[in-house]
């Protein structure tokens, strides 16, 4: 089997109900290496849903089984951040930090016990400078367009370093207009 074909999730019979309504029904998806999928439908059609499952938000019913990078894994448990990253519908930023912050949320800082505003503003700018994301670091991220925070969004996602073989989930971050590059990072 070569690189390319190989699976990096599979999902088999993946049903969720929520109150006697079933959200999910019988779901099945392969997503393999260098692939890009779209999960497309009206509201309510299940897709968010899926997403929380995989990110261990949601528990499946029984019987639905999953792979991820070739090994079993529980459906409804979080998964490892530097095999999977999401992004939610609702981006998961913090309207009153500025874009330094927000970056940085999540992050591993090792043997430092202060850390400087003017260190961590040219790392925020250099990061997504190799993104071609173009906003001022230093202003609340609430004051920013939709697009500039989805922008933002993407680049904590992704860069901070994401292994080549890694899976990135979007949750309807995509609705508006967004144009990045892809970088280094």
């Amino acid at each position: 089997m070569d690189e390319r074909s190989r699976g990096i999730l599979t999902l088999e019979g993946l049903t969720k109900v929520f109150q006697g309504q079933r959200a999910l029904d019988r779901v099945d998806l392969e997503v393999r290496r260098g692939e890009v999928h779209a999960l497309l439908g009206p509201n309510g059609s299940g897709k968010s849903t899926l997403i929380k499952i995989l990110a261990g938000y949601h528990q499946p019913e029984a019987g639905s089984t999953a792979t991820l990078f070739g090994e079993p894994f529980e459906l409804g448990h979080a998964v490892a951040a530097d095999r999977v990253r999401f992004i939610h519908q609702d981006l998961g930023l913090v309207g009153g930090l500025d874009t330094v912050d927000n970056l940085a949320l999540g992050r591993h800082y090792q043997r430092r016990w202060w850390l400087s505003d003017r260190t961590e503003q040219s790392a925020a700018r250099a990061l997504l400078d190799a993104y071609g994301v173009d906003v001022d670091v230093a202003r609340p991220v609430a004051s920013l367009t939709q697009a500039q925070q989805t922008m933002i969004a993407i680049v904590r996602a992704v860069g901070h370093g994401l292994a080549d073989d890694a899976l990135l989930v979007l949750d309807e971050a995509t609705t508006h207009t967004v144009h990045i590059q892809y970088g280094t990072g």
